[in-house]
């Protein structure tokens, strides 16, 4: 049994509301588990990925569905996107008993939907959070985690959340019902890096910028976040300053510097999902 996920909106900055629980938000995939005529894990587009966390199906919770986000740990214990990745893509069975041990997965829970033979996406989040608590007081899997929330004090868990180099946290209305959409209802504010780049160049086939730091380590492909008419700007001058190009970029001497920000770095040191914010005149 596949609920389809209720997706978040986003939210510029962090608040307070007595009318949300608020959640620290993992750096991980999201996965429902589903013990119902039969244990399975499903990413949140629906693909069936049971075989590749054995780790999770351990002294499965009997007739229940679960919502929550998988993740792996660093050695320093911080969310390790690449990890978690490198788990899902893992095929044969040799290769997943390895990385059990290698890149351990912790799986955390922060909804149910179906317990006892009850959906209970029609009811309020606080009592969804009420039967969750119950249902995980039954679970022996230590990789299996109940997520922490708090009442009204999103500004405060932010903060924590920006201490901790956390991802960001997530806002939920208490009256929320399970929506298997995007809503409103549930807002991410993200923990952006904010960070300064050099232009060298762009990519011919969508014009996104390629840029280092002040160093000249590259530090990513920048293609969200500029307007047509700052689009239009830089190629006008990127005009006069190119020195060189391929077959799929064109080079120029590094002039310009643009501000952006991004999910912090991966373990090669490019900025993850980096966005354009302004250039620096």
């Amino acid at each position: 049994m596949f609920f389809k996920p209720m997706l978040l909106e986003t939210a510029p900055h962090p608040f307070n509301s007595t009318r949300c629980y608020f959640e620290m938000k993992y750096d991980g995939i999201r996965l429902e588990y589903s013990n119902i005529q039969g244990f399975n894990l499903y990413t949140r587009n629906g693909n069936l990925v049971t075989s590749q966390f054995p780790e999770l199906a351990q002294y499965p919770l009997p007739g229940v569905v679960l919502d929550g986000e998988a993740i792996v740990e660093d050695c320093q214990g911080k969310d390790d996107f690449e990890g978690i990745i490198k788990r899902l893509r893992l095929k044969k069975k040799d290769k997943i008993e390895a990385a059990i041990m290698a890149l351990p997965v912790t799986y955390y829970v922060f909804d149910v939907l179906y317990n006892k033979g009850e959906d209970l996406r029609q009811k309020p989040l606080t009592n969804r959070k009420a039967i969750l608590r119950e249902v995980l007081k039954a679970s022996n899997n230590t990789h299996i985690r109940i997520v922490d929330w708090i009442d009204t004090q999103g500004e405060e868990l932010f903060r924590k959340a920006q201490d901790h180099s956390m991802e960001g946290i997530i806002a939920k209305e208490k009256s929320s019902q399970y929506l298997s959409r995007r809503s409103n209802k549930w807002l991410k504010i993200i923990n952006w890096l904010d960070l300064e780049g050099v232009i060298y160049g762009y990519r011919k086939e969508d014009h996104a910028l390629l840029c280092k730091d002040d160093k000249g380590l590259e530090i990513g492909v920048i293609h969200q976040g500029m307007t047509p008419d700052q689009r239009r700007a830089f190629l006008n001058i990127a005009k006069d300053i190119k020195v060189d190009e391929d077959k799929k970029a064109v080079f120029i001497e590094p002039l310009l510097r643009c501000k952006l920000k991004g999910r912090g770095f991966t373990s090669s040191g490019m900025v993850r999902s980096p966005v354009f914010m302004d250039f620096i005149l």
